[in-house]
């Protein structure tokens, strides 16, 4: 009892109590500022897509959510260079109240909270988790926290059980899904596409980058068989990565052999974990640039960097991006503070740069891509038109706003708290940081690398969270934000004073086995991961092995995989018949809108680089497509409707693509 009560009484639990105090200030502040900007904004600009000309079919006003974050992302500096300046912990409890009065008045004639106790539980964890990233910018920061891994030898063994095991559980998971035709044609035809020679964006426009098109090619050359079971398991690869993706950012963060403990409980109880496998390149490449020392180190780290983009293309600049915003800060401050080292940081600035054109041109010289198509789609068309794309709101639902309609008409509502409450963790991340920064100006040479480019990215990571904010995306976004913020939390455990090693140990496991990464609160149920480990077995090993059952679909799928989608095989056999009776030859079919899993199965091949005819955005880009077709001598258009197939986007397709309809 007096051991708990002098742990009370102690200087860490202070500081701890004084980051939750200031925490709360800082986030009632910021969600004030959001709320007002917010406001001005609907009242400002009409709703409209932010392409220009297209309507808003689901009056879903995205240029109004993307024009409020870019002015809020503009206050919360000021408000951190206040919080910085203003000392007086009461003046700051006299700003931040009128504030929140004032967005609590516009808002609460219109505010319609679905169970709103859910939304004041989720505000608490967050407050107290983000508690935990102020506490280590203001407390933690000049304490060694780095545990040495030793026994590294039998370290590795037990990581490589675990990849092995991990591997084997996800393939009898995912090995017999029910067709997708829609996203496992993209991922089947791109990699076809790419392993026949094809160039991405030139004769095939590609999805998303070697994360599938890349993976799955390299595994049908491997396997040499095109097949569905064999697009499963490089699937199944492909979600392994997440774990040396934890490792890095859990090692990035000094958390030394407790990354082996994160990984093991994620691997057995969490399944959340399975998001990561996308930031594999890039956390190699922030744990290089942050830790090197070596001239060659930083042009690897940009080396990584490019492969990163290549990797998952439209994320890649926010990949890129805080590695240079972070470095010409730093020369910034060398310039006001230290010229002694302005030297070294323009010439690691330009080791790094050096690293990504370097690989760059390397690659193109290779491989004959990426070419100017890549980089005008990636960096043209893709920065402007992209944001078109599906439909969830991120702002508060007010119930006189049109996003309320929305939500109310899809039966969203109960999911808003899940899109709203990642936002407003990255904006009181970044506000940290930049108070972080300005507390630290002169002594920039000791400031925590690592942790400043996963806030920068999480940053950056808005805009492509708001550009394809549909449910499974907005989940995405937020598995990687609040992996990143339980990073801090493990960080503040481990170097407390207060814990013992096995209460570090205890409270680590349970925060990691309970909380839902997707959503950031702790309603992670761990048995269900448990469950599907025991119920793990290596059918698919044999199945894979086994002779390919009698098909109408080209040998795509194997024994299991055909038990579980049979009624897809009946209909192919139908469809095909179909076409050999008009005599439709091939490149002679086009499928609308997107169900391109249709073209191996039918046998028949894409007579268009968009495979999905929603990607001619522009219209120069369907101008293309209608000479691609005329060039096929298309005769046929199968419109389907089955097996999860994409008829149109959220905007119909002859508002979407005006010149190809007309």
């Amino acid at each position: 009892m007096r051991k708990n009560h002098k742990s009370l009484l102690s200087p860490e639990y202070h500081e701890f109590m004084e980051a939750l105090f200031e925490t709360s200030q800082l986030i009632l502040s910021i969600i004030a500022i959001s709320i007002i900007i917010s406001f001005v904004s609907s009242n400002s600009f009409s709703p409209k897509w932010i392409a220009d000309g297209w309507p808003s079919f689901h009056h879903y006003p995205k240029n109004i959510e993307l024009r409020a974050v870019a002015l809020i992302l503009m206050s919360i500096p000021l408000i951190s260079f206040a919080f910085h300046l203003i000392k007086s912990k009461l003046t700051k409890l006299f700003v931040t109240l009128p504030l929140s009065l004032v967005g609590l008045v516009m808002i609460s004639a219109q505010i319609s909270l679905y169970r709103p106790i859910l939304w004041i539980i989720h505000f608490a964890t967050i407050i107290v988790l983000v508690s935990f990233v102020y506490h280590f910018f203001n407390c933690l920061i000049d304490r060694e926290c780095e545990r040495p891994a030793r026994f590294s030898i039998f370290i590795t063994i037990i990581v490589c059980v675990i990849w092995m095991s991990y591997i084997s559980v996800i393939i009898s998971k995912n090995y017999t899904p029910i067709i997708d035709a829609h996203h496992h044609g993209e991922v089947f035809t791109s990699a076809t596409d790419l392993i026949e020679g094809g160039k991405p964006f030139v004769t095939y426009f590609w999805p998303h980058g070697f994360s599938d098109t890349g993976i799955t090619a390299l595994f049908f050359k491997i396997m040499a068989r095109n097949d569905f079971p064999t697009m499963m398991i490089a699937k199944a690869f492909f979600l392994s990565l997440s774990i040396p993706t934890i490792l890095l950012l859990s090692y990035g963060m000094q958390l030394g052999y407790f990354a082996l403990l994160i990984l093991g409980v994620m691997l057995l109880f969490n399944s959340s974990s399975l998001i990561l496998a996308d930031l594999v390149f890039v956390s190699l490449s922030f744990f290089i640039y942050s830790k090197a020392k070596r001239w060659y180190q930083f042009i690897f780290s940009g080396v990584l960097i490019f492969i990163a983009h290549i990797y998952r293309i439209d994320t890649g600049i926010y990949r890129f991006m805080p590695v240079i915003l972070l470095s010409f800060y730093l020369i910034t401050v060398s310039i006001i503070h230290n010229r002694e080292i302005l030297k070294d940081r323009i010439l690691q600035l330009f080791l790094f740069t050096g690293g990504v054109l370097s690989s760059a041109i390397f690659i193109y010289s290779v491989f004959g891509w990426p070419s100017h198509e890549w980089y005008h789609v990636v960096f043209g068309i893709f920065a402007k038109y992209l944001t078109d794309s599906t439909g969830f709101p991120f702002p508060l639902p007010l119930s006189g706003s049109q996003n309320y309609q929305f939500l109310l008409s899809r039966n969203l509502l109960r999911y808003a708290p899940d899109a709203v409450y990642p936002v407003i963790t990255v904006f009181a991340m970044f506000a940290i940081a930049c108070k972080y920064i300005y507390t630290n100006s002169k002594k920039a040479t000791s400031l925590d690398i690592f942790s400043l480019l996963l806030i920068i990215y999480s940053v950056l990571s808005l805009r492509s969270a708001f550009s394809r904010s549909d449910l499974p995306h907005i989940y995405w976004f937020a598995g990687i934000i609040y992996f990143i913020i339980a990073l801090f939390f493990a960080r503040v455990i481990v170097s407390s004073s207060l814990l013992n090693k096995w209460s570090q140990i205890i409270i680590i496991s349970i925060f990691f086995a309970f909380f839902n990464f997707s959503t950031g609160i702790f309603y992670n149920k761990p048995w269900h991961a448990l469950t599907t480990i025991s119920q793990a077995d290596m059918s698919f090993l044999r199945d894979y092995m086994s002779k390919k059952p009698k098909q109408c679909s080209h040998d795509l799928f194997s024994t299991l995989q055909l038990e579980v989608n049979s009624h897809y095989d009946k209909d192919v056999c139908v469809t095909k018949k179909y076409l050999e009776a008009n005599h439709i030859g091939q490149r002679q079919l086009l499928i609308s809108h997107s169900a391109a899993l249709l073209y191996p199965s039918l046998g028949y091949k894409l007579p268009t680089k968009y495979y999905c005819l929603g990607w001619a955005i522009t219209e120069e880009m369907q101008k293309d497509l209608i000479a691609e077709l005329e060039e096929s001598n298309v005769s046929a258009v199968l419109f389907a409707d089955k097996y999860m197939s994409m008829n149109e986007y959220d905007i119909p397709d002859k508002d979407r693509l005006p010149v190809y309809y007309k």
